[in-house]
């Protein structure tokens, strides 16, 4: 029986040979303004630098100071705030949607706050008018994280183009993956030149790291095949992020990653569309189990799931769940145990917005089951059925 991994790109030989050929990035500015329908796209070593990209050229425009973001998130999302000098604010979750609780979010905005960042979590497009809402209570600048929802859309437009600015990332096991960087954003032509000088200011990779990241594509295309992490799991469980980072990758993208993730473009509609099928297959068998609770797809909305997100009952059902998923052979993950906030042990000094509960109960409970194009139908039907079975007898 092979094993599955939670995450998985379909990096082929054709998107390798791409990587192999390209020769600068200009090419993939160009085809993710067309691909995405924006006027301006800029690429970074990662989507965390490409945010810290657009907050250092923000806090240069403005005395204000606060970044507010979901307490459940990506906890790596507090590296560039903090390295931008600014400071960290968090909302709650809505239990119903998975996202940012946007009534909280309208709450905490106030006249210090720089920048409000709703962000698409595991591929599922948040309530982007209420977050407008709360932006344009006091000016703050609205960002949108897309880093997980590459080929999601809002009404017909694709998430992380409808704010002011938005990012991406193309980190290992996303929509379309160069085993890491990212991309920022925007249709704002003054926005656009100040993020592109702070661009500028990334370290160049030098030729021997350009060459080593081109054989991290190549390891990355082999490693999320199943086959081949049925016999490498254990080695290449070394590689996974096991604790908070302690920094970000921070330097310009590189031509290899454009050529892979230019090549890759070409095939996001047949990604995504791949993605739902599994998640979607996933949600009808779990869909009517009084113990799990799914997220609501808002109207108008198509996500394009990073992995198929639910709640279990409690953090025990969870466990065995997870156990019993992976006894089959499929690796459910959870994404982050903690909020950013305790993921960092941060003290009520050092952040804003208080106690997010919802945030905290949601941390115990989520579960992810993977939904990605490598893991078949039937292996995701069945992951399916012992989660909501496990739920069930909990």
């Amino acid at each position: 029986m092979s094993r599955i991994p939670s995450a998985g790109v379909p990096i082929g030989f054709r998107d390798i040979a791409a990587a192999l050929a390209a020769r600068d990035t200009g090419h993939l500015r160009a085809e993710l303004a067309r691909v995405l329908d924006v006027s301006a796209a800029g690429l970074a070593s990662s989507g965390c630098a490409a945010f810290y990209v657009m907050l250092k050229a923000l806090s240069e425009r403005s005395d204000r100071t606060e970044v507010l973001i979901p307490a459940y998130s990506t906890p790596v999302l507090l590296l560039p705030i903090r390295k931008a000098g600014l400071r960290l604010v968090v909302a709650d979750t809505s239990l119903e949607t998975f996202n940012m609780d946007m009534q909280h979010a309208y709450e905490l905005v106030n006249d210090n706050t720089l920048v409000v960042l709703p962000v698409h979590l595991f591929g599922i497009p948040c309530d982007l008018a209420g977050a407008r809402r709360a932006a344009d209570r006091t000016g703050a600048v609205l960002v949108e994280d897309a880093a997980s929802a590459f080929g999601a859309t809002i009404g017909g437009r694709m998430a992380g183009t409808l704010a002011d600015a938005g990012f991406y990332s193309f980190h290992r096991g996303k929509q379309v993956s160069s085993f890491t960087g990212g991309a920022w954003v925007t249709n704002d032509e003054s926005l656009a030149a100040d993020f592109a000088r702070e661009e500028d200011k990334l370290r160049k990779p030098s030729a021997g790291e350009r060459a080593v990241m081109f054989a991290k594509i190549v390891a990355l295309a082999l490693a999320v095949r199943p086959w081949f992490y049925s016999i490498f799991h254990s080695f290449l469980a070394g590689f996974k992020d096991t604790k908070p980072h302690d920094d970000f990758l921070s330097f310009a993208y590189t031509a290899v990653q454009a050529g892979a993730v230019g090549s890759l473009l070409n095939r996001l509609e047949l990604i995504v569309t791949e993605r739902n099928k599994r998640a979607e297959r996933a949600r009808e068998i779990l869909e009517d189990t009084e113990a799990i609770t799914l997220p609501k797809i808002l109207p108008g909305t198509r996500p394009a799931y990073n992995h198929c997100p639910l709640m279990m009952p409690d953090t025990e059902t969870r466990s065995r769940a997870l156990a019993a998923a992976l006894n089959a052979g499929v690796e459910c993950t959870i994404l982050n145990e903690r909020t950013v906030q305790r993921a960092y042990d941060l003290k009520p000094d050092e952040y804003g917005g208080g106690p997010c509960p919802r945030a905290d109960e949601f941390a115990s409970r989520v579960l992810l089951i993977p939904c990605h194009p490598l893991i078949p139908m039937a292996r995701v039907e069945q992951t399916a059925e012992i989660v909501r079975d496990t739920a069930a007898g909990g």
